[in-house]
């Protein structure tokens, strides 16, 4: 029988636990009371109660495709929302969220027709893009300190264009001139979370709209917004000029998988299951151009940033890297060439790097570029023994789950090693070494490792993800060595997170860039 959730283990003291949920690294706190609380265990604040979840087992039960006792309320994502809308209040994009502000029918067409241009098979087809527009942005960059956010956030930005919308959407490649979009979607993410986060910045952008932040935040939204309107009004053009749904249906026939601009195209003119005779309305289309850009960049663009971050720390494991690329031809060092152009990064290259899959992989454990996803009860449901009752706000901590000493050895280290090592008992302190509301404790690496989610909800993109984060990190490595003239180290990284959509730097991440033909 299911305990009272009064009985739950529970943070208690109200001011601090708001202090610590309006806070700019929350996530990290959170990583810290699990230790304190165990696997799950509640944070009481004043008007909310919150459920927070880092056990293996129970965030697996969660995200179960079979389980339906959660929901994604939209208001959990307004700043999602606000950063791809172009509407006040904010459009909910259909692709990131099937909630009960939206129908199910809706976010599930939507997310089906999208589903063919992101699966496995169809990804590899875009890796070409992606190495055309890093090898624009690379061959620019010679011996000197740039901040590897604005870097990777350009090539990102960039491809993202050509392979979501069919055109050089950002215009961001050269480094001689601003990327005004990456200035923007950065401020007015800040002010968006912001707001979410504190009441008093919200009613400072509600009643005091000349001061200074208001004024960067309201202009850097206005620029993301015209630049979804832009891209709107090029699809249309597109639309009218070419049949993209015929392009997407030969595709089909040829057995080849849609790209994701066909399938953009094609999606729009679905009818809507629970509207018979609707389509997606302008408003709709121009929210999911904001999901495409927004969930579609910026959380693969953070995990490469801080993968370069990590490995600039760590002499031994970039040496490890470079030797691999060498061996694979995709240095600068191992072309016959005396350009600093290596080799292009392609799908087949895959496979074939087995400790930059390694060294990715534990970046992202380290620093996850989404450490939580948010969700509410749908009915009155059992939770690791305690009776959680509907309606209760709870915070699925994949990253507590990353942190924590009950799921791997030394959890603050960068060790990419510890996934050569797959022997139950090598990942986890201890079967029963934590708390006893641990439920679930891991002596298996996958088993607590999930850095896109899982279950029906998990990215949709991270087949794309997976390849543009190791494409991005093989094309910088390929041709230069790191380092960090300001001493960076785990820690500190750690330190400077904070968290809206995904996980971004409060300061410029710099890193020395030297050419590797130089290097020698």
């Amino acid at each position: 029988m299911a305990k009272p959730f009064s009985e739950m283990p529970t943070s208690e003291c109200l001011l601090s636990n708001a202090l610590k949920l309006t806070s700019l690294d929350f996530h990290r706190k959170v990583y810290a009371m699990a230790e304190t609380y165990g696997g799950i265990f509640k944070i009481k604040a004043p008007g909310k109660t919150v459920v927070v979840v880092t056990d293996p087992a129970l965030l697996a039960q969660l995200t179960a495709q079979e389980f339906t006792g959660v929901s994604k309320p939209a208001d959990l994502y307004e700043t999602f929302a606000i950063l791809c809308s172009t509407t006040t209040p904010p459009t909910y994009p259909l692709l990131a969220l099937g909630n009960e502000n939206d129908g199910q029918a809706r976010w599930r067409t939507i997310r089906d027709g999208f589903a063919p241009a992101f699966a496995a098979n169809a990804v590899p087809q875009y890796v070409p893009i992606l190495a055309e527009e890093a090898g624009k942005v690379l061959r620019q960059v010679g011996a000197q300190t740039l901040d590897i956010f604005e870097l990777v956030g350009r090539i990102s930005l960039s491809a993202t264009g050509h392979i979501m919308f069919g055109y050089d959407a950002f215009k961001c490649t050269d480094l001689d001139q601003p990327c005004d979009f990456l200035r923007d979607i950065i401020t007015a993410r800040k002010g968006a979370v912001g707001a979410a986060r504190s009441l008093l910045v919200k009613l400072q952008q509600q009643f005091c709209p000349f001061a200074h932040d208001v004024q960067d935040y309201n202009d850097s939204l206005k620029g993301v917004r015209k630049k979804y309107e832009e891209i709107y009004a090029e699809m249309e053009g597109a639309a009218a000029a070419a049949p993209v749904a015929a392009a997407a249906a030969a595709a089909a026939a040829a057995g080849g998988p849609p790209t994701i601009l066909q399938a953009f195209q094609s999606t729009r003119d679905y009818k809507y299951p629970d509207c018979p005779g609707s389509k997606m309305s302008k408003e709709d289309t121009v929210a999911l151009i904001g999901n495409l850009v927004v969930a579609g960049t910026l959380p693969a663009a953070t995990a490469a940033v801080y993968t370069l971050c990590l490995i600039a720390t760590s002499p031994e494991v970039q040496a490890k890297v470079h030797a691999e690329l060498d061996a694979s031809g995709l240095s600068s060092s191992s072309s016959s060439s005396s350009s600093i152009s290596p080799r292009e990064f392609a799908a087949s290259d895959v496979g074939h790097l087995p400790y930059l899959e390694k060294v990715i992989k534990e970046a992202m454990r380290v620093n996850s570029a989404v450490p939580q996803v948010n969700r509410a009860t749908a009915a009155d449901i059992e939770l690791g023994g305690y009776a959680v009752p509907k309606g209760t706000l709870l915070f699925l901590s994949m990253g507590g789950m990353h942190a924590s000493p009950h799921n791997f050895l030394e959890p603050h280290r960068f060790y990419p090693e510890r996934w050569a090592l797959q022997q139950a008992g090598d990942a986890a302190a201890g079967n029963g070494a934590g708390a006893a509301t641990w439920t679930g404790n891991s002596g298996d690496l996958a088993g607590s490792y999930a850095p896109f989610s899982s279950g029906i909800r998990a990215c949709l993109g991270q087949h794309w993800a997976r390849l543009a984060i190791m494409g991005t990190v093989a094309s910088v490595l390929g041709r230069f060595k790191l380092a960090s003239p300001r001493s960076m180290t785990v820690e500190s990284l750690a330190a400077g997170e904070t968290f809206s959509v995904s996980v971004y730097p409060r300061a410029p991440l710099l890193l020395t860039f030297t050419p590797r033909a130089a290097a020698g």
